[in-house]
Protein backbone atom coordinates (compact mmCIF):
# COMPACT_ATOMS: atom_id res chain seq x y z
CA UNK A 1 0.00 0.00 0.00
CA UNK A 2 1.26 3.23 -1.18
CA UNK A 3 2.73 6.04 1.43
CA UNK A 4 0.51 8.48 0.12
CA UNK A 5 -2.19 6.21 1.50
CA UNK A 6 -1.01 5.35 4.82
CA UNK A 7 1.71 7.30 6.89
CA UNK A 8 3.81 6.00 9.64
CA UNK A 9 1.73 6.25 12.27
CA UNK A 10 0.15 3.05 10.50
CA UNK A 11 3.01 1.04 11.25
CA UNK A 12 2.47 -1.20 14.27
CA UNK A 13 3.48 -4.76 15.34
CA UNK A 14 0.82 -7.47 13.99
CA UNK A 15 -1.40 -8.52 17.08
CA UNK A 16 -0.59 -5.53 18.91
CA UNK A 17 -3.15 -2.72 19.49
CA UNK A 18 -2.35 0.85 18.50
CA UNK A 19 -1.81 3.01 21.24
CA UNK A 20 -4.31 5.49 19.62
CA UNK A 21 -7.18 4.41 17.75
CA UNK A 22 -6.49 7.08 14.73
CA UNK A 23 -3.87 5.31 14.05
CA UNK A 24 -5.68 3.04 12.31
CA UNK A 25 -6.97 5.65 10.06
CA UNK A 26 -5.58 6.48 6.23
CA UNK A 27 -3.72 10.10 6.78
CA UNK A 28 -6.68 12.34 5.93
CA UNK A 29 -9.14 10.69 7.66
CA UNK A 30 -6.91 10.65 10.84
CA UNK A 31 -6.06 14.53 10.09
CA UNK A 32 -10.32 15.20 10.23
CA UNK A 33 -10.58 13.14 13.47
CA UNK A 34 -7.95 14.78 15.64
CA UNK A 35 -8.97 17.86 14.44
CA UNK A 36 -12.49 17.04 15.74
CA UNK A 37 -10.76 16.27 18.84
CA UNK A 38 -9.06 19.74 18.83
CA UNK A 39 -12.67 21.21 18.57
CA UNK A 40 -14.36 19.53 21.40
CA UNK A 41 -11.39 20.21 23.67
CA UNK A 42 -11.61 24.23 22.65
CA UNK A 43 -15.40 23.47 23.10
CA UNK A 44 -15.06 22.41 26.21
CA UNK A 45 -12.45 25.06 27.52
CA UNK A 46 -14.43 27.74 26.30
CA UNK A 47 -17.38 25.90 28.28
CA UNK A 48 -15.40 26.45 31.47
CA UNK A 49 -14.39 30.01 31.05
CA UNK A 50 -18.68 30.39 30.32
CA UNK A 51 -19.28 28.54 33.91
CA UNK A 52 -17.07 30.41 35.31
CA UNK A 53 -18.70 33.77 34.30
CA UNK A 54 -21.77 32.38 34.73
CA UNK A 55 -21.02 31.92 38.81
CA UNK A 56 -19.39 35.56 38.90
CA UNK A 57 -23.06 37.15 37.16
CA UNK A 58 -24.93 35.10 39.98
CA UNK A 59 -22.69 36.29 42.70
CA UNK A 60 -23.20 39.65 41.53
CA UNK A 61 -27.06 39.20 41.13
CA UNK A 62 -27.27 37.68 44.58
CA UNK A 63 -25.41 40.95 46.15
CA UNK A 64 -28.28 42.99 44.27
CA UNK A 65 -30.31 41.07 45.65
CA UNK A 66 -29.16 41.40 48.91
CA UNK A 67 -29.00 45.46 48.43
CA UNK A 68 -32.54 45.45 47.63
CA UNK A 69 -33.81 43.54 50.61
CA UNK A 70 -31.44 45.86 53.12
CA UNK A 71 -33.45 49.15 51.43
CA UNK A 72 -37.23 47.42 51.37
CA UNK A 73 -37.38 44.56 54.01
CA UNK A 74 -37.96 45.96 57.39
CA UNK A 75 -36.32 41.87 58.73
CA UNK A 76 -33.56 42.30 56.56
CA UNK A 77 -32.71 46.24 57.37
CA UNK A 78 -33.14 45.29 61.17
CA UNK A 79 -31.00 42.23 60.83
CA UNK A 80 -27.79 43.87 58.62
CA UNK A 81 -28.45 47.68 60.41
CA UNK A 82 -29.91 49.57 57.69
CA UNK A 83 -32.08 52.08 56.69
CA UNK A 84 -35.62 50.74 55.36
CA UNK A 85 -36.18 53.04 52.25
CA UNK A 86 -39.24 54.32 50.41
CA UNK A 87 -39.42 52.63 47.03
CA UNK A 88 -39.72 56.14 45.08
CA UNK A 89 -36.23 56.60 46.78
CA UNK A 90 -33.43 57.39 45.04
CA UNK A 91 -31.27 54.48 46.21
CA UNK A 92 -33.81 51.81 46.17
CA UNK A 93 -34.21 52.62 42.18
CA UNK A 94 -30.33 52.60 41.74
CA UNK A 95 -30.71 49.11 43.63
CA UNK A 96 -33.55 47.80 41.35
CA UNK A 97 -31.90 49.16 38.41
CA UNK A 98 -28.58 47.67 39.00
CA UNK A 99 -30.36 44.34 39.89
CA UNK A 100 -32.41 44.63 36.47
CA UNK A 101 -28.81 44.71 34.62
CA UNK A 102 -27.52 41.80 36.32
CA UNK A 103 -30.25 39.23 36.24
CA UNK A 104 -29.69 40.38 32.19
CA UNK A 105 -26.51 39.28 32.45
CA UNK A 106 -26.99 35.91 33.75
CA UNK A 107 -29.65 35.66 31.22
CA UNK A 108 -27.40 36.22 28.85
CA UNK A 109 -24.32 34.16 30.39
CA UNK A 110 -26.47 31.26 30.58
CA UNK A 111 -28.03 31.23 26.71
CA UNK A 112 -23.94 31.87 25.97
CA UNK A 113 -22.73 28.96 28.04
CA UNK A 114 -25.63 26.20 27.15
CA UNK A 115 -25.25 27.41 23.42
CA UNK A 116 -21.01 26.42 24.00
CA UNK A 117 -22.72 23.41 25.93
CA UNK A 118 -24.74 21.80 23.44
CA UNK A 119 -21.84 22.60 20.95
CA UNK A 120 -19.34 20.75 22.99
CA UNK A 121 -21.41 17.75 23.45
CA UNK A 122 -22.47 17.28 20.03
CA UNK A 123 -19.07 17.37 18.95
CA UNK A 124 -17.93 15.19 21.89
CA UNK A 125 -20.82 12.42 20.96
CA UNK A 126 -19.30 12.91 17.10
CA UNK A 127 -15.70 11.97 18.39
CA UNK A 128 -17.21 9.21 20.91
CA UNK A 129 -18.71 7.54 18.58
CA UNK A 130 -16.31 7.54 15.71
CA UNK A 131 -13.99 6.14 18.65
CA UNK A 132 -15.55 3.82 19.55
CA UNK A 133 -15.87 2.75 16.21
CA UNK A 134 -12.48 2.24 15.56
CA UNK A 135 -12.34 0.50 18.59
CA UNK A 136 -13.95 -2.53 17.17
CA UNK A 137 -11.73 -2.88 14.35
CA UNK A 138 -8.33 -4.45 14.11
CA UNK A 139 -7.18 -3.71 10.85
CA UNK A 140 -5.75 -0.47 9.32
CA UNK A 141 -8.26 0.78 6.98
CA UNK A 142 -8.43 2.55 3.73
CA UNK A 143 -9.68 5.57 2.43
CA UNK A 144 -13.08 5.52 0.27
CA UNK A 145 -12.10 6.39 -2.86
CA UNK A 146 -15.62 6.03 -4.98
CA UNK A 147 -17.74 8.64 -6.30
CA UNK A 148 -20.39 10.31 -3.86
CA UNK A 149 -23.56 11.10 -5.65
CA UNK A 150 -24.26 14.87 -4.09
CA UNK A 151 -28.34 15.38 -3.81
CA UNK A 152 -29.33 18.49 -3.77
CA UNK A 153 -29.48 19.77 -0.37
CA UNK A 154 -29.00 18.82 3.18
CA UNK A 155 -32.56 18.43 3.36
CA UNK A 156 -32.73 15.92 0.27
CA UNK A 157 -30.20 13.87 1.81
CA UNK A 158 -31.45 13.95 5.49
CA UNK A 159 -34.83 12.83 3.99
CA UNK A 160 -33.35 9.73 1.87
CA UNK A 161 -31.54 8.54 4.94
CA UNK A 162 -34.43 8.70 7.12
CA UNK A 163 -36.11 6.87 4.58
CA UNK A 164 -33.55 3.60 3.94
CA UNK A 165 -33.27 3.47 8.32
CA UNK A 166 -37.17 2.70 8.07
CA UNK A 167 -36.83 0.50 5.70
CA UNK A 168 -34.34 -0.79 7.46
CA UNK A 169 -36.29 -0.79 10.61
CA UNK A 170 -39.52 -2.45 9.09
CA UNK A 171 -37.12 -5.12 7.52
CA UNK A 172 -35.84 -6.02 10.71
CA UNK A 173 -39.17 -5.90 12.18
CA UNK A 174 -40.85 -8.47 9.90
CA UNK A 175 -42.37 -11.70 11.19
CA UNK A 176 -40.56 -14.83 11.00
CA UNK A 177 -42.35 -17.74 8.54
CA UNK A 178 -44.59 -19.88 10.26
CA UNK A 179 -42.82 -23.28 8.59
CA UNK A 180 -39.82 -21.72 10.24
CA UNK A 181 -41.94 -21.32 13.56
CA UNK A 182 -43.34 -24.86 13.25
CA UNK A 183 -40.14 -26.52 13.53
CA UNK A 184 -38.91 -24.78 16.60
CA UNK A 185 -42.10 -25.72 18.59
CA UNK A 186 -41.58 -29.03 17.54
CA UNK A 187 -38.22 -28.89 18.52
CA UNK A 188 -39.05 -27.95 21.80
CA UNK A 189 -42.49 -29.43 22.38
CA UNK A 190 -39.61 -32.69 21.40
CA UNK A 191 -37.35 -31.85 24.15
CA UNK A 192 -39.93 -31.11 27.04
CA UNK A 193 -41.50 -34.35 26.21
CA UNK A 194 -38.70 -36.29 26.35
CA UNK A 195 -37.75 -34.68 29.78
CA UNK A 196 -41.19 -36.06 30.91
CA UNK A 197 -40.36 -39.14 30.31
CA UNK A 198 -40.64 -41.56 33.41
CA UNK A 199 -37.58 -43.52 34.38
CA UNK A 200 -39.15 -47.24 35.09
CA UNK A 201 -35.91 -48.87 34.62
CA UNK A 202 -35.48 -49.08 38.12
CA UNK A 203 -39.17 -50.34 38.48
CA UNK A 204 -38.75 -53.43 36.07
CA UNK A 205 -35.35 -54.02 37.35
CA UNK A 206 -35.64 -54.48 41.57
CA UNK A 207 -39.36 -52.77 42.02
CA UNK A 208 -38.68 -49.33 42.84
CA UNK A 209 -41.33 -46.40 42.36
CA UNK A 210 -41.64 -44.72 39.09
CA UNK A 211 -39.08 -42.42 38.46
CA UNK A 212 -41.24 -39.07 37.86
CA UNK A 213 -39.74 -36.38 36.26
CA UNK A 214 -38.31 -33.90 38.31
CA UNK A 215 -37.97 -29.84 38.23
CA UNK A 216 -36.20 -27.88 41.13
CA UNK A 217 -38.23 -25.01 42.11
CA UNK A 218 -36.54 -21.77 43.71
CA UNK A 219 -37.82 -19.44 46.30
CA UNK A 220 -36.56 -16.11 47.07
CA UNK A 221 -36.31 -15.32 50.73
CA UNK A 222 -35.79 -13.14 53.72
CA UNK A 223 -36.36 -12.13 57.27
CA UNK A 224 -35.19 -11.38 60.61
CA UNK A 225 -32.69 -12.94 63.40
CA UNK A 226 -33.29 -11.72 66.34
CA UNK A 227 -29.91 -12.90 68.44
CA UNK A 228 -29.40 -10.79 72.07
CA UNK A 229 -31.21 -7.57 70.50
CA UNK A 230 -29.43 -7.38 67.58
CA UNK A 231 -31.12 -7.52 64.29
CA UNK A 232 -29.88 -9.46 61.24
CA UNK A 233 -31.64 -9.21 58.05
CA UNK A 234 -31.22 -12.99 56.90
CA UNK A 235 -31.79 -12.76 52.37
CA UNK A 236 -31.76 -16.23 50.75
CA UNK A 237 -33.43 -19.22 48.52
CA UNK A 238 -35.41 -21.74 49.57
CA UNK A 239 -35.39 -24.96 47.47
CA UNK A 240 -37.34 -27.94 46.68
CA UNK A 241 -37.69 -30.73 44.46
CA UNK A 242 -40.80 -31.40 42.39
CA UNK A 243 -42.38 -33.70 39.88
CA UNK A 244 -41.75 -31.76 36.63
CA UNK A 245 -45.85 -31.94 35.58
CA UNK A 246 -45.38 -29.45 32.48
CA UNK A 247 -42.86 -32.01 31.35
CA UNK A 248 -44.90 -34.96 32.35
CA UNK A 249 -47.88 -33.38 30.32
CA UNK A 250 -46.25 -32.92 27.48
CA UNK A 251 -44.84 -36.49 27.39
CA UNK A 252 -48.33 -37.75 27.68
CA UNK A 253 -50.37 -35.17 25.51
CA UNK A 254 -47.40 -34.44 22.96
CA UNK A 255 -49.48 -34.85 19.44
CA UNK A 256 -52.60 -32.36 21.42
CA UNK A 257 -50.19 -29.91 22.72
CA UNK A 258 -48.33 -30.03 19.07
CA UNK A 259 -52.20 -29.66 17.62
CA UNK A 260 -53.10 -26.72 19.86
CA UNK A 261 -49.94 -25.30 19.09
CA UNK A 262 -50.25 -25.32 15.09
CA UNK A 263 -53.64 -23.89 15.43
CA UNK A 264 -52.57 -21.08 17.53
CA UNK A 265 -49.94 -20.43 15.46
CA UNK A 266 -52.45 -20.12 12.61
CA UNK A 267 -53.78 -17.49 13.75
CA UNK A 268 -51.22 -14.98 14.56
CA UNK A 269 -49.11 -16.25 11.44
CA UNK A 270 -48.49 -13.46 9.34
CA UNK A 271 -46.65 -15.21 6.32
CA UNK A 272 -47.08 -12.35 3.98
CA UNK A 273 -44.89 -9.80 5.65
CA UNK A 274 -42.63 -13.04 6.92
CA UNK A 275 -39.24 -12.79 5.98
CA UNK A 276 -36.94 -15.85 5.87
CA UNK A 277 -33.12 -15.54 7.09
CA UNK A 278 -31.87 -15.35 4.18
CA UNK A 279 -34.04 -12.80 2.07
CA UNK A 280 -33.61 -11.10 5.50
CA UNK A 281 -30.05 -10.52 5.75
CA UNK A 282 -29.75 -9.50 1.50
CA UNK A 283 -32.22 -7.26 2.12
CA UNK A 284 -30.38 -5.60 5.06
CA UNK A 285 -27.31 -5.55 3.15
CA UNK A 286 -28.55 -3.95 -0.13
CA UNK A 287 -30.03 -1.19 2.51
CA UNK A 288 -26.87 -1.22 4.94
CA UNK A 289 -25.32 -0.07 1.32
CA UNK A 290 -27.38 2.17 0.00
CA UNK A 291 -27.43 4.17 3.83
CA UNK A 292 -23.89 4.33 3.55
CA UNK A 293 -23.97 5.99 0.42
CA UNK A 294 -26.56 8.40 1.43
CA UNK A 295 -24.95 8.89 4.64
CA UNK A 296 -21.70 9.79 2.63
CA UNK A 297 -23.48 12.11 0.54
CA UNK A 298 -24.89 13.45 3.68
CA UNK A 299 -21.49 14.47 4.97
CA UNK A 300 -19.94 15.57 1.84
CA UNK A 301 -22.36 18.28 2.09
CA UNK A 302 -21.87 19.22 5.77
CA UNK A 303 -17.93 18.77 4.99
CA UNK A 304 -18.63 21.50 2.02
CA UNK A 305 -20.24 24.15 4.77
CA UNK A 306 -17.82 23.87 7.72
CA UNK A 307 -20.10 23.26 10.37
CA UNK A 308 -19.45 20.29 12.38
CA UNK A 309 -22.85 21.11 14.26
CA UNK A 310 -24.64 20.09 11.04
CA UNK A 311 -23.20 16.69 11.22
CA UNK A 312 -25.99 13.80 12.29
CA UNK A 313 -24.84 12.84 15.87
CA UNK A 314 -25.41 9.10 14.50
CA UNK A 315 -24.02 9.43 11.42
CA UNK A 316 -21.63 6.42 10.41
CA UNK A 317 -18.19 6.68 11.34
CA UNK A 318 -16.92 5.49 8.07
CA UNK A 319 -18.92 8.36 5.89
CA UNK A 320 -17.70 11.01 8.44
CA UNK A 321 -13.94 9.60 8.28
CA UNK A 322 -14.24 8.79 4.62
CA UNK A 323 -12.96 5.22 5.45
CA UNK A 324 -14.03 1.84 3.94
CA UNK A 325 -14.12 -0.45 6.49
CA UNK A 326 -16.58 -3.27 8.12
CA UNK A 327 -20.21 -1.70 9.56
CA UNK A 328 -20.38 -1.37 13.57
CA UNK A 329 -21.74 -3.26 15.86
CA UNK A 330 -25.13 -0.84 15.83
CA UNK A 331 -25.54 -1.06 12.23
Amino acid sequence: MSSAVFGMHNFRIPGQAPKDVADLLPDEARAKLIALRDERDDLLATTRSATDSYMAAVKLKQECEQRVRELTDHNVAARYGTEIQPEESNPVKVARAELALALDEVKRITEKRDARNHRWNHVANIVQSAERYLSSVSEPLAPFTGTVKKPANLDAARKTIDSLRADRQQVQAAPIPSAKVKQAIRSQVDALAEQGRPNLFGAVEYGAPVGWPKTLLTIPSSGLMLNDERRTSMIGNARTELVDTMALFAWVHRDALLAALDKELTEVADDDAALDDATRAKKLEQIGEALLDAERADCALVAAGNDTMAYRIDTDPRALLGIVGPAGKDD
